[in-house]
């Protein structure tokens, strides 16, 4: 099958953009502490309203709606990058496919927040909604490091007897932070986009003071047992290829979970507007609307 334009394209972009090393990153992180933190701003394509607290800010988007959904939506980007604009397309595309309300947290980043401050934003609202809407479907999703956080939040709403969400949507999560699989070598040279040392640093900064095994920043380590209705995201040709599909022989084998691997598909393609997505996409809307 001939790829798309698009896909073509942003293999092409992606292949030709420099990937940071350690010390470029270090560098990049120290240009990002002398600005200072910057406030996320509100989305062009979808209309939202925000909340704010010391620990960052939570966008409520197509919240007149009386869908009986309801999406958190975790997005990606390293841990130290916001929301882009393909997130805001996917999430407008979700609202239209699903008229579901989307709850999207913007957590703060690295180097200037760290799991603490994602947990301590988004945990009690998530809690609050789950307690004062016991009707509606609660959808957790991420991608990329979103979906690492959205499976760490998932084990400690289990761990703490709360309401786990009836459906747990995983795109491409980074659930290991660590990065040790061995096998990881042999995918580094075919992802365009990912490099294992930006991401090691970004991970050091994330998990703070914290061991990086620790399942609030690899949940990949944490307690998988008893997750259901989870959709799970990945492409051939990403770095976390080999560690995605151990994570979901983790998972109980339950009929209810689905793992969608995208042949020779780079790092969270369901986000990209191209045909090769839309096979991911309709069964994500369908894990939603289920």
């Amino acid at each position: 099958m001939e790829k798309s334009l698009m896909e073509r394209f942003l293999t092409t972009y992606f292949s030709i953009k420099h990937k940071l090393s350690a010390e470029e990153t270090e560098e990049e992180i120290r240009k990002l502490k002398e600005r200072g933190p910057i406030e996320s701003p509100p989305p062009k394509t979808v209309k939202a309203r925000h909340s704010d607290s010391e620990n960052g800010r939570i966008f409520y988007a197509n919240e007149n709606t009386s869908s009986k959904y309801t999406v958190f939506y975790i997005h990606g980007g390293g841990y130290e990058h916001d929301f882009s604009p393909f997130h805001w397309l996917f999430i407008k595309k979700i609202i239209e496919r699903t008229d579901a309300l989307v709850i999207a947290p913007a957590y703060m980043l690295i180097p200037f927040g760290t799991y603490r401050q994602a947990f301590d934003l988004i945990l009690p609202v998530y809690n609050d909604y789950a307690k004062k809407h016991p009707d509606k479907k609660i959808i957790l999703m991420g991608d990329s490091a979103g979906g690492g956080l959205a499976l760490a939040l998932a084990e400690q709403i289990k761990k703490e007897g709360g309401r786990i969400p009836d459906e747990l949507i995983l795109l491409s999560p980074w659930a290991d932070i660590a990065m040790e699989n061995p096998d990881m070598k042999e995918y580094e040279s075919k992802d365009p986009w990912l490099s294992r040392p930006w991401l090691t640093v970004c991970a050091r900064y994330w998990a703070d003071d914290l061991d990086i095994h620790d399942y609030r920043v690899s949940p990949a380590f944490g307690d998988l047992k008893g997750l259901s209705h989870v959709t799970v995201t990945v492409g051939t040709h990403e770095l976390f290829y080999p560690d995605i599909i151990k994570l979901y022989g983790l998972l109980d084998q339950d009929a209810s979970n689905e793992l969608i691997i995208g042949q020779e598909m780079i790092h969270v393609y369901p986000l990209v507007p191209m045909p090769e997505a839309k096979e991911a996409d309709e069964k994500i809307i369908a894990a939603i609307l289920r």
